[in-house]
C-alpha cells in the first residue's frame, strides 16, 4: 500500500468527491478531500501532495484553480476531471497544466492510468 503517497482530491460536490476517494482508496492512495477552491488552498498550505485530481469547475475568486495547483513544487502528477464530452473543460484542463483529463464518472482503471507517473515511483502498491 502507498501510505506515503498523499493525493489531493477536489470535486465540486460531495458525491463526486466521495466517489473519487473510493477510487483512490482502491488504488492504495491516501486522499485528502476538498469541495471548494478555498478548501484546496487550505490543504495545500498544510500538506505536500505528490498528486492531485482536481475538478475543472473549481475556481477561486473567479479564476480557475488548476493553473495554481499545477505550480506546486512537490506535485508529480495533476489529473483533471470534468463533464463527459465537454471539449472546453478538457482544453481548460490541458491549458491549466493537467497531464490527463478524466470524464465523469471517473473509473478506477482510468484513474490508475492517469496516475501512472505517480504510481511508477511507488515501491509497492495494491492492484485494483
Amino acid at each position: 500500500m502507498s501510505d506515503n503517497v498523499i493525493v489531493l482530491a477536489a470535486e465540486f460536490d460531495r458525491a463526486n468527491a466521495d466517489h473519487l476517494q473510493r477510487c483512490l482508496d482502491l488504488l492504495g492512495y491516501q486522499a485528502r478531500l476538498a469541495i471548494t477552491g478555498r478548501d484546496v488552498l487550505d490543504l495545500m498550505r498544510r500538506e505536500l501532495f505528490s498528486g492531485a485530481v482536481i475538478a475543472t469547475e473549481l475556481a477561486l475568486d473567479g479564476q480557475p484553480l488548476l493553473p495554481r495547483v499545477s505550480r506546486l513544487p512537490a506535485l508529480e502528477c495533476l489529473v483533471a476531471t470534468g463533464p463527459a464530452g465537454d471539449v472546453q473543460s478538457e482544453l481548460l484542463a490541458r491549458r491549466g497544466g493537467a497531464s490527463a483529463f478524466l470524464p465523469r464518472p471517473v473509473t478506477v482503471n482510468a484513474l490508475a492510468n492517469a496516475l501512472r507517473l505517480l504510481s511508477a515511483r511507488l515501491p509497492s502498491r495494491r492492484r485494483a
